[in-house]
């Protein structure tokens, strides 16, 4: 089977969603449920997230772990809210503003972070993905045109 064709095969076969929203559905999903793990325990949300020991294991900052999880859940659950609502110009729009926010996480991050901790390297990965949900959003994948053209 030549790969044309798979793909053909491929776009026109039946799914539940197309295959543009995939990207979409998984980030407002692991955003909402990386939101929920961090209120239960919010020291492995604030490791995850790349902050430093000093911050994760101090108790004002894991309570300042839990104002962000809770941020994070709203904004994912609102996301798969609208989505399912068929909603997708402000789904984009959220995805847009999101990657303001994960710019922010990022800064912080990085400033805080310890080198010695490795935690830099993850505000670089929170970095890439906030910006290919913003990009997502700005191209419009969830309403199938630019936002903002």
């Amino acid at each position: 089977m030549s790969s044309s064709l798979f793909l053909t095969q491929l776009t026109e076969m039946s799914l539940p969603v197309p295959l543009r929203h995939i990207p979409i559905i998984t980030f407002a999903s692991l955003l909402t449920l990386g939101g929920l793990w961090a209120t239960i325990k919010p020291r492995g949300g604030a490791r995850a997230m790349g902050l430093p020991t000093r911050i994760t294991d101090s108790p004002a900052g894991q309570s300042v772990m839990l104002l962000t999880s809770a941020r994070g859940t709203a904004i994912g659950a609102s996301l798969l809210v609208l989505y399912a609502q068929k909603q997708y110009a402000a789904v984009d729009v959220l995805l847009i503003a999101f990657g303001y926010v994960g710019l922010v996480d990022t800064w912080v991050c990085w400033r805080e972070a310890n080198a010695a901790e490795g935690m830099s390297g993850r505000a670089v990965i929170r970095a890439v993905i906030c910006a290919a949900g913003a990009y997502m959003g700005w191209q419009g994948w969830t309403a199938s045109g630019a936002v903002l053209a």
